[in-house]
């Protein structure tokens, strides 16, 4: 789910590739899976099941956010 939350937050599956440490290609599969598993149509669906079956919150991604605003100044000092 982390890796959904990361596409809600706005970014690009490469982008969520490094803040995991994972490929762009492994990322890609993990949305792919989900959204088989969530039966969701697209990444943007699937966001939006996972929201509405509570799977993570909005506070969920705010403080997710926050997170990782805070490791990007980290990185950039």
């Amino acid at each position: 789910m982390e890796v959904l939350m990361l596409k809600a937050l706005g970014l690009s599956s490469r982008q969520v590739g490094r803040v995991l440490y994972l490929s762009e290609k492994t990322v890609k599969a993990h949305l792919q899976h989900l959204s088989i598993r969530l039966d969701a149509r697209n990444t943007t669906h699937a966001v939006t099941i996972a929201l509405m079956d509570g799977h993570f919150t909005l506070a969920d991604l705010k403080v997710l956010e926050e997170g990782l605003n805070r490791r990007l100044q980290e990185e950039a000092s």
